[in-house]
């Protein structure tokens, strides 16, 4: 096992033996890294608080026929802890030129979605 100048192990089997080493100046490295470790983690979960939204687009029909209306049907959900604002859906995937809208729309807005 490879030892230091001093006769210490530097290293064992991983990042952790060697932090270690059964040393007072080891466990202080490793308090440290792992009290990093903790406030990184409480930062991510901090930051991914708020509003969060899923959403989905279903063709209700059977088949796709030229010349018959498609139907379709969107959802929003708001998974988040907090509610989203200024919510805007937009589905520009049907050319003007190609289908006509019979009923709803294609461009929608929301001021809040709890």
């Amino acid at each position: 096992m490879p030892t230091g100048e001093d006769g210490r192990r530097v290293w064992r089997t991983g990042l952790l033996w060697w932090l270690m080493d059964y040393s007072v100046e080891g466990a202080a490295v490793l308090m440290r890294l792992l009290s990093f470790v903790v406030l990184a983690l409480f930062a991510v979960t901090q930051a991914e608080e708020g509003a969060r939204l899923l959403a989905s687009k279903s063709l209700l029909n059977r088949y796709a026929v030229e010349g018959r209306d498609l139907t379709l049907q969107y959802n929003i959900y708001n998974v988040g802890s907090s509610a989203a604002l200024d919510v805007e859906l937009s589905d520009d995937s049907f050319p003007p030129e190609d289908f006509g809208i019979v009923s709803g729309m294609l461009n929608v807005k929301w001021d809040r979605i709890a």
